[in-house]
């Protein structure tokens, strides 16, 4: 199993901030029953099988807290082109804060989640580089509120991040991938 010091630690990434929402910070408990929705919309730059190309993509995440220390994600990724739009069919997983494990999807990686000062973090990891998402959590008079850091982090020695496309099932060597835009919603089920 990789570690995760270097996707933690890393000091070259491109992020994503929303607005500050951590005033009042939850606890994980407090999110059990919740489905935790972000947005985040990416101008990307890359090779797609050795082609290059350029897109907006963007990346929908639905977190559903289902226990004391699980949860479910269904994600979808959209790809905005030239020639048109194109989704990606929904990968879905379960996971237990605290334990990474093995996922498949993307050509493989290792995904971990967890909570700490009411913020849910989920660490990834891809063929090269890693993703690192950051919800941070509060209550507001409406209830609890989210707002969404993405940030994506280059491997040591490796000059792009490598996976495989959720969309097309091809290889993608990304240049840059530059975060324009982001949401996040809270609702209980």
């Amino acid at each position: 199993m990789r570690t995760y010091g270097w996707l933690v630690a890393s000091s070259i990434c491109v992020g994503l901030s929303g607005p500050v929402c951590a005033q009042q910070p939850v606890s994980f408990a407090d999110l059990q029953g919740a489905i935790i929705q972000t947005r985040v919309l990416y101008e990307r730059e890359g090779l797609n099988n050795g082609r290059p190309f350029q897109n907006q993509g963007e990346v929908v995440n639905t977190i559903t807290i289902t226990s004391a220390n699980s949860l479910t994600t269904s994600v979808v990724s959209t790809a905005q082109t030239p020639r048109g739009t194109r989704t990606s069919p929904t990968r879905s997983g379960a996971f237990t804060l605290g334990q990474p494990r093995e996922v498949p999807s993307a050509g493989g990686g290792h995904v971990l989640w967890i909570f700490e000062d009411g913020k849910l973090i989920n660490l990834r990891t891809f063929r090269a580089g890693g993703y690192r998402g950051t919800i941070s959590c509060s209550r507001g008079p409406d209830g609890q509120r989210c707002a969404i850091r993405a940030a994506y982090a280059r491997e040591a020695g490796v000059a792009d991040w490598n996976w495989v496309s959720p969309i097309t099932g091809t290889d993608i060597q990304m240049k840059s991938v530059k975060p324009i835009s982001s949401s996040c919603e809270v609702s209980k089920r």
